[in-house]
């Protein structure tokens, strides 16, 4: 990652009497695991194609990142927490709803090391309103005494994140398969789908990404692209960097880490012009597929970020650095809910009916309940792009079925 450096012996300087968030004896915590309290804070139901999580209240907690050190905490929600503007965090920074290690602070403390930021409403809480994903639960491929192997359907995170927790592929997993204490070797982007392999322990998961860092393990996937692709391999070794954290936004950059993709062309369709194409990374950079093909000029023919679309990224993002400017449209556009139904129509149950209303799905402080947000449109859950097999060596081999919009 190409954080800005930053001086956290400084800003530790700054704070002498502030304590420091301490990680449990022996190490840290287990992130992978979902502890039975938290399964049991909400529910799930279905609507149409949908799996939707009943909102619930929920303190926001999180471990200060590296690019945050020597930052004000007010730069930092500011800037990483896009959901609300700045004098809503000075407002409740001075209330001490957002606190740092269990303490109130001014909206000019900087952070340091072991830091953990709490963003809790106090009175009032945040009462959190998850988005739906598709509702198809991730498909078991294997169970073995050290993998868990399972195809992940576009829509769905790996991990908790942003303003999805229930709705990831960890909570499903630990809620609905009863498949807890599970660790992933690498991640997949929310929009991708495709084969995702969970260590058991934490000492296999330390195996298998030793196995992905000395590149032991093949990974091949397969993208419908922009136009034709070359019918010949391509290999494409640019280094990617990341150009706007906020957003996550990666391009091909000179001071970029290194980076290498080798393509194979399946087939070619005219009438939609695009391409199918095999891809298979030699390294894991973030966005690296993705990235690599938009450098090519055949970017996924449906990617929000990196296709070119009008209003969404300009063409030539692959050759300049995005601004300000183009972080906020980028956000703005790429979030937009879809348009509401037509009046008059009636959303298909598929026999599942939602569940009765409770105390906690209505808020009257919450912005959301007032101004709900439209379901997003089925071509807003899903990008081409799939994980189709990965192997390690003679150890195993796992391979997942083709996605129907590579055989259209």
């Amino acid at each position: 990652m190409d954080d800005k450096k930053r001086e956290p012996e400084a800003a530790l300087a700054e704070e002498p009497a502030r304590k420091r968030a301490r990680t449990p004896e022996g190490g840290k915590q287990k992130p992978d695991v979902v502890p039975d309290c938290q399964m049991a804070e909400t529910e799930y139901f279905f609507k149409d194609s949908l799996r939707c999580v009943r909102p619930y209240y929920h303190t926001f907690t999180v471990s200060a990142k590296r690019r945050w050190l020597g930052r004000t905490l007010l730069d930092v929600f500011t800037t990483e927490f896009i959901g609300h503007d700045e004098q809503y965090y000075r407002t409740q920074i001075a209330a001490g709803n957002i606190t740092i290690n269990g303490e109130k602070v001014t909206c000019d403390t900087k952070l340091v090391d072991s830091d953990l930021l709490t963003h809790n409403n106090l009175r009032f809480r945040v009462h959190r309103h998850e988005p739906p994903v598709i509702r198809d639960v991730p498909k078991i491929i294997a169970v073995t005494d050290e993998l868990v192997v399972v195809d992940k359907p576009p829509s769905i995170p790996v991990h908790p994140c942003g303003r999805y927790r229930h709705n990831s592929v960890m909570f499903i997993l630990a809620k609905e398969l009863h498949l807890n204490n599970l660790h992933s070797i690498y991640r997949l982007d929310r929009l991708t789908s495709g084969l995702m392999v969970f260590a058991r322990s934490t000492e296999y998961a330390s195996r298998y990404q030793k196995a992905i860092q000395s590149h032991a393990m093949i990974k091949v996937y397969l993208a419908r692209v922009r136009g034709e692709f070359p019918a010949d391999p391509v290999d494409v070794d640019q280094p990617i960097k990341i150009v706007n954290f906020r957003l996550g936004v990666n391009q091909v950059h000179p001071s970029g880490k290194p980076s290498s993709t080798h393509f194979e062309r399946i087939r070619y369709d005219s009438s939609s012009n695009t391409s199918v194409v095999r891809c298979t990374p030699r390294t894991g950079r973030t966005h690296q597929i993705r990235v690599h093909l938009q450098w090519l000029g055949h970017p996924i023919a449906n990617d929000p970020i990196y296709s070119g679309e009008p209003g969404v990224l300009p063409p030539n993002l692959a050759h300049r650095t995005p601004g300000v400017e183009d972080a906020d449209d980028i956000a703005t556009r790429t979030q937009s809910p879809s348009s509401p139904p037509a009046a008059g129509t009636q959303p298909a149950t598929n026999g599942l009916q939602p569940l009765p209303q409770q105390q906690s799905d209505f808020d009257p402080m919450c912005p959301q309940c007032q101004q709900p947000v439209p379901d997003p449109a089925p071509d807003q859950m899903c990008i081409w792009l799939h994980a189709l097999s990965y192997s390690c060596g003679d150890a195993w081999s796992y391979t997942t079925e083709m996605p129907a919009w590579a055989n259209a």
